[in-house]
């Protein structure tokens, strides 16, 4: 009987050489004074290289999850030189102003110009959604996978029970322990865990930090309530949380594809909207600070501001030189009247009481006023006429608190516009709506301060003063605080895209090498 036991087993041990899952198995034979013993087949594996084996598998499904992720973000975000990069749309911006820098005045140039900051603006807000639908798929990806978790813990409790009867029968328990080690290695596909290996050869599994998974008492189910959206300004905190007994273990798993995916939801994704808030906000006010220099032809019968004064008799507002306001013919350009200088160098003086000393110096010529949103409005009294923005002096003047012109400082001829918040302006940067509607609107000359004289020459339909600042702007190197993991730089906007995309670049390539 022993010997057919020990053929039986060499026997089973040929029929499943080609089954990786199958371990090869021993009989081990005894003697007494009744003879011959066989004892059940007992595994004939290395331990050691198993958890070793186990661990690769942590290590490579992380990695192998992490690097879809990243290939996606690389082909979203395109190379510099790609035609649909936002590097590319940066080039061709620049090109474009330089036709119409050419030309100022050709409506097609003017109307050129528009469709590539809408396209420009579109690229912008694409990659932000982009960023949070990734995350969003992350959020699905770890849904999914804790379904499957919860699964195969049930399946480890119950093999464990088997596992134990046979054990105590004195049956073999090599096959379960095969099926033991094949769910070890899926769990293991899914999250980094700690396994302890009882005389019995049942298992307790834990998470890294010890929360219980598998216990003799039968095993633990992981809950995940999933966002139903996701948007810029949410965090690890209000997204969802995976708990065990309703403790949170989310800072318990950093491998396997629920490390990535949490990697990617709450790290790796959310710092490249930092990075891209970071640009879209000095684009957006580097723009908007040389188009408020500027002024359209013809100008508007009423210019009116987009920042909101929520209190303005308590904000307040210093300028460090004298302003000019030009009301203008809006068929020839020149001074309907004489300019209005405006001298708001004193002690800072509140919204309101900087807006009564404008309506003091326009007269009947214009008016001042806070609109119900709190935005500022200057209207010409004539509707032939049309009013326009100057520093009376070189350097511009500034205001001292926010460094920005008197124009700029009230959003009076802003090219673009965005929410309020900084977190999430990728995905809330529009080009004025005015603009956007007539590309007439975009500035390409400035107000003159050499000719003051009613009659005399105060906007040039072919000036480009301001279009020749827009494309130097695009050289001119920022300062760039520190956002996700790019840390704070002076570089030019382009250049300053391209790091984004490098950096996404080589986190890849890394992540693939590995």
């Amino acid at each position: 009987t022993a010997k057919k036991r020990v053929i039986a087993n060499v026997s089973k041990n040929l029929a499943g050489a080609a089954n990786p899952t199958r371990s090869a198995t021993t009989v081990k034979l005894t003697s007494d004074q009744y003879g011959v013993r066989a004892h059940p087949e007992q595994r004939l594996s290395d331990p050691l290289r198993a958890e070793d084996v186990r661990q690769k598998v942590i290590g490579v499904s992380y990695l192998e999850t992490l690097s879809g992720i990243h290939d996606g973000i690389t082909r979203q975000l395109g190379q510099p030189g790609d035609e649909n990069s936002l590097g590319a749309r940066l080039t061709d911006l620049k090109i474009k102003l330089s036709n119409l820098q050419d030309s100022p005045g050709t409506p097609g140039l003017q109307r050129d110009l528009l469709g590539n900051l809408q396209k420009t603006v579109s690229s912008i807000n694409d990659l932000g959604k982009f960023f949070q639908k990734e995350r969003m798929t992350a959020e699905n990806g770890i849904q999914d996978a804790i379904k499957n978790v919860n699964s195969i813990l049930s399946n480890l409790a119950d093999l464990n029970g088997d596992i134990s009867i046979a054990s105590g029968r004195g049956d073999t328990t090599a096959h379960l322990e095969d099926q033991q080690d094949a769910l070890l290695k899926d769990l293991s596909r899914y999250m980094d865990i700690k396994i302890l290996r009882r005389d019995n050869m049942s298992v307790d599994v834990t998470t890294n930090t010890g929360q219980g998974l598998v216990l003799p008492s039968g095993a633990k189910q992981l809950a995940f309530t999933k966002s139903t959206s996701i948007g810029p300004a949410d965090t690890p905190v209000t997204l969802g949380q995976i708990t065990v007994d309703g403790q949170n273990i989310n800072t318990s798993i950093s491998d396997g594809k629920i490390g990535a995916f949490l990697k990617a939801r709450d790290v790796l994704l959310p710092g490249l909207q930092a990075e891209l808030d970071e640009f879209t906000e000095k684009f957006r006010d580097h723009f908007n600070a040389i188009h408020n220099q500027g002024t359209p032809f013809p100008p508007q019968k009423t210019a009116r501001g987009t920042t909101t004064f929520a209190t303005p008799a308590v904000t307040t507002i210093q300028m460090t030189d004298i302003i000019r306001i030009g009301i203008i013919d809006k068929t020839t350009g020149n001074h309907a009247v004489a300019p209005v200088d405006i001298d708001l160098t004193g002690g800072p003086l509140s919204i309101n009481a900087a807006i009564a000393q404008i309506n003091t110096a326009l007269g009947a010529n214009g008016t001042a006023t806070l609109n119900a949103n709190g935005q500022l409005e200057i209207t010409a009294a004539n509707p032939n006429n049309g009013i326009a923005f100057a520093s009376l002096n070189d350097p511009e003047a500034v205001e001292t608190t926010t460094n920005r012109g008197f124009s700029h400082f009230f959003g009076m001829n802003d090219l673009f516009i965005s929410g309020p918040d900084k977190i999430g302006v990728t995905q809330t940067l529009a080009l004025h709506p005015d603009i956007n509607g007539d590309a007439g609107r975009i500035s390409r000359g400035a107000l003159s301060t050499t000719y003051t004289g009613v009659g005399e020459s105060a906007l040039q339909i072919g000036a480009a003063s301001t279009v020749t600042k827009m494309i130097a702007a695009f050289d001119q190197s920022l300062s760039f605080a520190t956002a996700g993991p790019m840390t704070g730089r002076d570089e030019s906007l382009v250049n300053y895209v391209n790091s984004i995309w490098h950096n996404a670049a080589v986190d890849a390539k890394n992540t693939q090498a590995d």
